[in-house]
């Protein structure tokens, strides 16, 4: 914004006394007309029906027009004894009053007949009820002056528009000022972001445009959700005598509405062939204001776990927090399809939620082993009297005794089953 020097016709209107107080000489002159006699002259006449103002109820006229009473009759020659007659105006009021005013509050209008010229006047004119308070009618010379206009309107863009709702976090601004008459001077640009001076960081540019200069700013970091941004800008002109300018806006962030987003999950989701005691970890990550980690949760095939979680905070680059989640110790079945069920929600006032649910498949278990068999396969000169003795365990699950059968000569024997656990 500026100023600029602009031409301007300066005429004098009113508040012009004639002999105020009685002051002598008059202060100011009546509008006057001479004409010189030369030949016969004409009447003074009033052209159209005259009208003249009306009382409060608009019908009633409190004043008459001016009128020329008898003939008017004008002097042939200097020594004529004839003389002209007056035209005057008579119980006029230049405003109503109640009662009206006595004797009238303006003077008579006068035509004066002299000796060689015909010098028309007004008398005596008062506009009030106040003595010396008229304003005579008044030409004056025009006068050519210059004056000093300040334009005030001087933004042509503001981005984010001021008063706006629902802007990004990750907005930047931009505005674009415009100078007139004087260019603007950089060196007092103040530029605050709720309150904060960002004229001189890295993050601000000013670039000349024409007639003005484009303002640029990208925070570093994002906006809080559902924030009143406040934004101050202060500049001078270098004019001899600096005009400084000052201009406020301020508008809303988006409040958050994104709930957390669960990623990376293991075991991955559909796969099979997973080991029954496999580790399970996510991570939950929330952009807005961050997720609460007393808000996580874990279900496995229906059954909450309420133990062996730890979670490892960190912050993504979009902002916001996530948490990697691990669960040790589960145990689940041979080739079964084991069901994950995740839940968090955010810091937010909305305390936004989400959920994730998929299932992968555990493998298959291994055969039983035989070990320490006595006698041992193949062995030769064994004695009639010995005993048959092995020892057999299932390596994930151990041994179904129930399916358990012993064949000797394709004869089914009986057998003595002792429990045994065994540590490899």
């Amino acid at each position: 914004m500026g100023s600029q020097l602009i031409k301007a016709l300066v005429t004098q209107k009113g508040n012009i006394a004639t002999n105020p107080s009685g002051a002598s000489p008059s202060t100011s002159r009546p509008i006057e007309q001479v004409v010189r006699l030369i030949k016969s002259p004409q009447p003074i006449q009033q052209l159209s029906a005259p009208r003249t103002a009306r009382s409060s109820d608009l019908v009633t006229e409190f004043s008459k027009p001016i009128q020329q009473i008898g003939t008017l009759v004008f002097a042939s020659q200097a020594n004529s004894p004839v003389r002209g007659k007056i035209i005057e105006q008579k119980g006029g009021l230049t405003s109503p009053s109640s009662p009206p005013a006595d004797p009238p509050t303006e003077g008579l209008i006068e035509q004066v007949s002299r000796t060689g010229f015909i010098n028309t006047q007004q008398f005596n004119l008062r506009t009030g009820l106040v003595a010396n308070t008229s304003r005579p009618v008044q030409q004056t010379t025009l006068v050519v002056n210059h004056i000093q206009v300040t334009q005030y309107d001087f933004i042509t863009l503001v981005t984010p528009p001021c008063g706006s709702i629902k802007n990004s976090v990750n907005t930047s601004i931009r505005w674009r000022i415009r100078d007139f008459g004087f260019l603007f001077n950089t060196s007092s640009l103040i530029f605050k972001v709720d309150g904060v001076p960002v004229q001189n960081s890295a993050n601000f540019s000013v670039t000349g445009i024409t007639n003005g200069l484009q303002l640029d700013y990208t925070p570093s970091i994002p906006f809080p959700y559902g924030h009143l941004v406040v934004i101050l800008l202060e500049i001078s002109d270098i004019a001899p005598t600096p005009n400084q300018f000052s201009y406020n806006c301020s508008w809303m962030t988006t409040e958050d509405s994104i709930a957390p987003v669960f990623s990376n999950i293991v075991p991955a989701c559909g796969s099979s062939g997973v080991s029954t005691t496999a580790t399970l970890s996510f991570d939950v990550i929330d952009v807005g204001e961050g997720v609460d980690p007393d808000s996580i949760s874990i279900s496995l095939d229906g059954i909450g776990v309420c133990s062996g979680i730890s979670l490892d905070g960190f912050t993504t680059l979009i902002s916001g927090t996530g948490y990697h989640v691990t669960y040790v110790g589960a145990h689940f079945n041979h080739e079964s399809e084991i069901s994950i069920f995740l839940s968090a929600s955010d810091l937010s006032p909305n305390r936004n939620t989400s959920s994730f649910i998929c299932a992968f498949n555990t493998a298959a278990s291994s055969p039983p082993e035989f070990i320490n068999m006595v006698p041992g396969p193949c062995d030769t000169f064994v004695d009639d009297t010995t005993g048959l003795k092995f020892e057999v365990y299932g390596v994930e699950n151990g041994v179904d005794v129930s399916t358990l059968e012993v064949r000797i000569d394709n004869a089914l024997r009986r057998v003595v089953v002792t429990p045994r656990l065994y540590r490899p």
